[in-house]
């Protein structure tokens, strides 16, 4: 679809809208007020986007002046309350009625009504806000008003702002009036406005104004404004007056920046295509600019002219070019490339031949850029080994611009002389621009002619091509006593190396003898092993258990991965030698998967050296950031290594750990910390960290949330925290006033739970003394078969002893965690109902093995999980529930294992799941345990209804 056609196409849908809502209109006097549209339109900011705020404007502008009238109405003078949405409206609704579009509806009723507003508002702040929305959409029709507030001290900015705006002729005229006002800011922002605009007519009047102010040396600031004014509009007339300015300035910077005017003056003659008198602008500057100080006059001159003249300047800039001053001699070298053509290049040649040693460099820049035989042996390869450094890597540099051959030939050639290291240094830069595949035979070829330093420049070369052909060349370079070759080939052997070099890199790596090379190697090794298609794991094992240096290997066994790479990690890390220990350490935590997180925890559990066990600590911690799993399985992880006797450091990298799991448990479980006075500042910046959004996260809410950031805000420190603050106090005040989730277990004791009387059919049946009877019962049975110990509610009985809430629920969300033992059995019940399946996936006989979090008792729907998402018995998990009407969805552990499932009623499998009813947790006689027991009510949607 052309442009054309899309702009059509959006004129012809806004119409469309604008016709429906004119015909609405005409039913809407009867079902809605003026008022109740306003509403309306003002509830709907800011739009959700472009399309949305188009219909929106298109509804306003269909109400007509006075519909618009009643949104400026709104308006509220600065201080007094909060009309944001009013103003963001009304900015808007400018903004699309001052489009440019062919046939649509004009949008004079926008302006017509902001006219009116100004013209009844007593308050100049609304007024300015009304005039500077009026140069989105300002017509003619505004700038006899606009004209009225010329003189008004208060308005005659926002007033000379929107008539720039709105251009016009009669725009400009009215402008023009002001120039001459006595009230000098007035006439200062009307002769600015007017040269801004480069109005022509204006220039006579301007002339006489400048005149007087140049001759008013007190008023230099409005001289300064009309020179500049002048020399925008750029007409012949002011052309005097101008240079007048810049004589009496003796062409030198001044207050009143005559000579930049004049400069300015004759680059727009020059676009007004004057080029007769641009020229004698230029002739005027470069005349009287030549003392050291006045250069940058002189350079914008010669610019000028060089535009002007083209290639007849060319003898004017080879003379400039002597200049001693190097900024200068720049600029007319850069004046110099723009109109340069072959016939000019002999000149500059010559030029370059005879120029001092400090503008060789900057000629050679100028002319290398040109693929010309005469300017690559004149100046190039002439240059190339001057004894001036300078000149003789400009000249090594600007071969990338030559014909490539030649250039390759005579950098090979230089690479064999004795070169300065700034010299091989250009030219390994130039090699990696010129070359490319084609070139690899060449540069392999020139190896042998050349010394170890010059060596190690083609090797890198060869390397960044990836020259995997030339693998065995350049290693036989290695291992002859330089350093510098040595470093450059075990550098490139990870881009020449292909599988095929695989046992020639595990051998080498037995044999090399300096850290760099072994770290070298093996980024070689495992880079192949990336790239390649083949699974080498076999092979790496085997070579690993034959090999005298195992401790070489063991990086390697990350990038392999698989079971066996990994147990053998383990045992190094548990039973081989110091060095295979710290080695096989880093290997575990650059683990290229979650496979080393339980092999890390296990070693960190069996650890009994202090510096070993921190060590491990932070490893484990590293690999739990950077896995996979999701942020609810890291948090869990991560509350694994919180014990008692955690240090300072560890406690630190532990919250470090958790600011980017962004998550109300991981809120929760860091405000733990802000009660610590040396975590304080740390814990307040994680937790903030946690609960604000983000591009990709919209960020937490609810009472709780408030809380926490509450008593956290006060508590940053650091350079940013004031602006930290800010973003802080806006995101309290923007959050919705839900509640969120509230703990329905407060981790001391059972208030809030009761024990279980049957299910809810029989319960409803039973009379109140029956009832209370049973309850009291029951919950003697519940004291003594749940107990709550360090936060965990547990289960201690036997039997079936379920206990539930003692508030009922309808729809709700629901965070739990949960432990069970080995064997065990368990799930919480959803409205009274059961349940959500909680089990030791062990228990095949009765189909554990697909997992927790099914609807177990679901018949005619799903009622098992979609993944087996459960962390090993003994161990806790999280459950995300969320129950809308009869569906269920289920998040274990952050896997979705429930989407949006029909809960059947257990009890009675005719009737739907009860719209009230308690939250369960079940004991079935074995070990379980709950902690972070967190409900969010959710407000039902009528909306439907």
């Amino acid at each position: 679809m052309t442009m054309y056609i899309q702009h059509r196409y959006r004129i012809f849908y806004l119409l469309s809208l604008l016709i429906i809502c004119s015909l609405s209109g005409l039913n809407a006097q009867t079902n809605s007020t003026l008022e109740t549209k306003v509403l309306d339109a003002l509830s709907e900011m800011p739009a959700k986007n472009q399309e949305h705020l188009d219909s929106i404007m298109v509804n306003i502008m269909a109400m007509g002046t006075e519909g618009v009238q009643a949104f400026t109405e709104r308006l509220i003078p600065s201080g007094e309350g909060n009309d944001s949405q009013a103003r963001y409206l009304l900015h808007s609704l400018a903004n699309f009625a001052g489009r440019p579009s062919e046939g649509f509806v004009s949008g004079s009723v926008v302006e017509e009504a902001f006219l009116t507003a100004i013209d009844q508002s007593n308050d100049k702040e609304v007024q300015t806000f009304l005039i500077r929305r009026l140069a989105f959409c300002g017509t003619d029709a505004s700038v006899d008003q606009m004209s009225s507030y010329l003189s008004d001290p208060d308005l005659f900015k926002p007033a000379i702002s929107t008539l720039s705006y709105i251009g016009t002729d009669k725009a400009s005229k009215a402008i023009l009036s002001a120039a001459n006002s006595d009230v000098l800011e007035i006439s200062r922002a009307a002769i600015k406005a007017l040269g801004d605009l480069q109005y022509d007519p204006a220039a006579e009047i301007l002339n006489d104004i400048t005149l007087n102010r140049i001759n008013q040396e007190i008023d230099r600031e409005t001289a300064r404004i009309s020179l500049m004014a002048l020399s925008e509009i750029a007409n012949a007339s002011s052309h005097k007056i101008l240079l007048k300015a810049a004589n009496t300035a003796g062409f030198r910077k001044d207050e009143k920046e005559a000579v930049i005017a004049y400069t300015n003056y004759g680059n727009r003659l020059l676009e007004k295509n004057d080029r007769v008198l641009a020229a004698k602008v230029g002739a005027q500057i470069l005349k009287n600019c030549t003392a050291p100080d006045q250069l940058q006059f002189r350079s914008s001159a010669i610019h000028l002219l060089s535009a002007i003249e083209g290639t007849e300047f060319n003898k004017s800039l080879l003379k400039e070019i002597e200049n001693q001053d190097k900024n200068y001699r720049g600029s007319v070298l850069d004046a110099a490339s723009k109109i340069l053509t072959v016939n000019e290049i002999e000149s500059w040649i010559k030029a370059f031949e005879e120029a001092s040693l400090e503008a060789k460099p900057q000629i050679i820049r100028m002319l290398g850029q040109i693929d010309n035989p005469a300017v690559f042996e004149h100046c190039l390869q002439a240059s190339i080994g001057h004894q001036n450094e300078d000149i003789s890597i400009a000249a090594i540099k600007m071969l990338v611009y030559q014909e490539k051959s030649a250039s390759l030939d005579l950098l090979l050639e230089k690479l064999k002389d004795k070169s300065n290291e700034h010299e091989k240094s250009a030219i390994e830069e130039t090699l990696l621009r010129i070359c490319d595949k084609e070139d690899i035979t060449t540069l392999a070829e020139s190896l042998p002619s050349m010394q170890p330093e010059a060596q190690a420049i083609i090797v890198k070369v060869l390397g960044a091509r990836g020259a995997s052909e030339e693998f065995s060349s350049i290693l036989e370079l290695a291992g002859k006593g330089n350093n510098n070759l040595d470093e450059a080939v075990y550098g490139v052997l990870g881009s020449i190396s292909t599988t095929d070099n695989l046992p020639q890199l595990v051998e080498l790596l037995e044999g090399v003898d300096t850290e760099n090379a072994v770290t070298s190697v093996q980024e070689a090794i495992i880079q192949v092993l990336d790239h390649s298609n083949t699974d080498h794991a076999n092979e790496m094992i085997r070579a690993y258990n034959s090999s005298k240096k195992r401790e070489r290997l063991l990086p390697i066994l990350a990038a392999t991965g698989g079971d066996e790479a990994l147990h053998l990690t383990a045992k190094a890390l548990n039973s081989g030698s110091e060095t295979e220990r710290v080695i096989a350490l880093q290997t575990l935590s650059n683990w290229r998967n979650n496979e080393a997180i339980p092999v890390l925890y296990k070693a960190l559990d069996d650890s009994a050296e202090p510096s070993v066990r921190s060590d491990v600590f932070y490893a484990y911690l590293k690999q739990v950031s950077g896995s996979t799993h999701t942020n609810d399985q890291k948090l869990l992880l991560i509350k694994k290594v919180v014990w008692a006797d955690n240090s300072h450091e560890e406690k630190q990298s532990i919250l470090k750990a958790c600011r980017n799991i962004q998550t109300f448990l991981s809120l929760v479980f860091v405000s733990n910390y802000l009660n610590d006075e040396e975590l304080i500042s740390l814990a307040s910046g994680t937790a903030i960290a946690i609960a604000l959004p983000t591009p990709t996260f919209k960020g937490l809410s609810g009472d709780i949330v408030r809380d926490i950031v509450s008593r956290s805000i006060n508590n940053l420190s650091g350079p940013d925290s004031q602006y930290l603050k800010i973003d802080v106090k806006e995101f309290l005040d923007n959050m919705s006033n839900e509640t969120g989730y509230i703990p329905i277990f407060n981790g001391k004791d059972l208030n809030g739970w009761q024990g279980l009387v049957d299910d809810p059919i029989k319960r409803a049946a039973m009379s109140e003394k029956r009832l209370a009877d049973k309850q009291a019962a029951a919950n003697t049975e519940m004291m003594n078969d749940w107990v709550v110990k360090d936060g965990h509610l547990t289960f201690i009985g036997e039997e079936f002893k379920n206990i539930c809430t003692t508030n009922k629920y309808e729809d709700f969300s629901m965070l739990i965690d949960w432990k069970i033992g080995k064997g065990g059995d368990s799930g919480v019940y959803l409205r009274g109902a059961p349940q959500v399946q909680i089990w030791d996936t062990a228990l095949v006989e009765v189909g554990a093995e697909v997992g927790s979090g099914g609807l177990y008792n679901n018949i005619s729907h799903p009622d098992k999980p979609l993944v087996v998402a459960d962390n090993p018995v003994n161990e806790w998990n999280t459950f995300r529930i969320t129950i809308i009407g009869e569906k269920v969805t289920v998040y274990l552990n952050g896997q979705l294992v429930v989407d949006q499932v029909v809960f059947e009623n257990y009890w009675n499998r005719e009737i739907p799941i009860f719209t009230s009813e308690a939250i369960e947790l079940q004991a079935h006689g074995e070990n379980v345990a709950f902690r972070n027991v967190y409900v969010k009510e959710l407000i039902k949607d009528h909306s439907s209804n």
